[in-house]
């Protein structure tokens, strides 16, 4: 749920911050506008949706094994977890 809104606020943000300078474009420069607004929305909701789907792995660890055998579970790592999902 909070991936969802995330996503929908920057969209809407970008597209409210660029209202004054798009408002006036015309053809070929409002396409292009338009354009790198939905790449920049979409990248920052994209990053968002990772941190708030991984928050469970943020805040307790992902299980660290033994490189020789992938089935011993050697503990948790909070800074594993913090790497794997930057």
């Amino acid at each position: 749920m909070m991936a969802c809104a995330s996503s929908i606020t920057v969209a809407l943000g970008i597209r409210k911050g660029l209202s004054g300078v798009t408002k006036n474009l015309t053809g070929a420069k409002l396409v292009m506008a338009n354009s790198v607004s939905a790449f920049w929305a979409c990248s920052i909701a994209g990053a968002l949706n990772a941190y708030f789907m991984r928050q469970t792995e943020l805040s307790q660890g992902i299980a660290i094994s033994d490189p020789d055998d992938s089935e011993d579970v050697c503990g948790k790592s909070k800074v594993a977890a913090q790497k794997a999902v930057s």
